[in-house]
């Protein structure tokens, strides 16, 4: 309440209550404390003009405002939302001040792992003055999933390897600091991938070891009268012809049937492979017709006969796919009979120690 040229004697009282107020809520405070949180609330309209004057002094009196002035202020740090099977640390940042908890706990910090609503107040140890409680409120979030389908992975030398991790999370950081997803690796690689949400929280640590393995030596292919072979220690074999693949043709020995240029491709246990040089085969003849050997009847049901016009000839039986099934010597006779043989398409092989004949047979049943 302010009446024009009122006087002390009507100000006195309302600032002597105000200040009662005040050292009820700042038992400490000395008379400095109150006269700044007084000045400070102090406001000014029409009547009082500029200030201070000798009329209004510093403008009129805001007694709610001056104790809101004195309140110490409780801030606060910390993240509200904790990530699962984690804990976060709430630290109470005002200063020269004591400490209250909600549980009665008077230290400066407190961790929380759960979902909670709790407060704190402050008072300051100059002043006494009390802080309004400060609420904190939490929540728990579900930690991200890495699916981590693959701990182990192999790559051939002089190749790459790409490894993608899925799951529920929306970025990843791998232990060297890189954070791409997928990723390519071209030499060996031994930690770990994280998965995190938009909250920073952390995936199971997903462990990744990548290993570069070495190729096979190069095989080296034997041409003995278009029987190609090559060395056994390899785990699988794949033969070529013109830079194309001979479906079925797997082992380590494979008979030309025809003229060409012929490659292996040798694997090692970890799949890795190399190819081997070409070997150019050019005396391969497939003449129905030839003067070396005649075969009666063909296509047949399965039984037919061979006869050749010299004797020290070798007869080798091969499936289409060039897999052995019989070796015979005629060593005193030009006649020899197959019998019983299964439908389907087959090359007889002759040879003595200049020439090699192929002929083709047709089984029909």
């Amino acid at each position: 309440m302010h009446y024009r040229n009122g006087g002390t004697s009507m100000s006195s009282p309302v600032v002597a209550g105000v200040a009662a107020l005040f050292l009820e809520q700042c038992p400490k405070a000395d008379p400095s404390y109150f006269s700044d949180a007084l000045i400070n609330a102090a406001y000014t309209d029409s009547f009082t003009g500029a200030v201070p004057n000798n009329a209004f002094g510093y403008g009129k009196l805001d007694g709610f405002e001056t104790l809101i002035n004195g309140k110490e202020l409780a801030t606060f740090s910390g993240n509200s939302v904790i990530c699962e099977g984690d804990s976060n640390q709430f630290s109470i940042t005002s200063s020269n001040v004591s400490y209250l908890w909600e549980s009665g706990d008077t230290t400066s910090f407190q961790y929380f792992s759960d979902s909670i609503e709790t407060y704190f107040m402050v008072t300051n140890l100059t002043t006494g003055c009390i802080s309004d409680t400060m609420s904190i409120t939490t929540s728990v979030a579900e930690k991200p999933t890495l699916e981590c389908l693959t701990n182990t992975y192999d790559f051939c030398e002089n190749t790459s390897i790409t490894i993608t991790e899925s799951g529920g999370f929306n970025s990843v950081l791998w232990n060297d600091g890189l954070t791409i997803n997928p990723r390519v690796f071209t030499q060996d690689y031994d930690g770990y991938i994280l998965g995190l949400d938009t909250n920073s929280c952390l995936s199971d640590t997903c462990f990744i070891t990548v290993t570069e393995q070495p190729n096979p030596a190069q095989a080296t292919i034997t041409n003995n009268n278009t029987i190609l072979s090559t060395s056994s220690g390899y785990e699988s074999y794949q033969w070529y012809l013109d830079g194309s693949i001979i479906a079925g043709a797997n082992d380590s020995v494979y008979t030309a049937m025809q003229n060409g240029n012929y490659q292996v491709e040798v694997f090692n246990s970890y799949g890795c492979s190399t190819f081997s040089s070409i070997t150019t085969i050019s005396t391969v003849d497939i003449n129905e017709h030839t003067i070396n050997g005649t075969i009666y009847p063909n296509p047949n049901n399965g039984n037919f006969t061979i006869e050749t016009n010299q004797y020290n000839v070798t007869l080798n039986l091969y499936s289409s796919l060039g897999k052995l099934i019989s070796t015979t010597p005629l060593s005193d006779s030009t006649v020899h009979e197959f019998r019983n043989l299964s439908a389907g398409s087959y090359f007889l092989v002759l040879s003595d120690d200049l020439q090699v004949i192929c002929k083709k047979i047709v089984v029909l049943k």
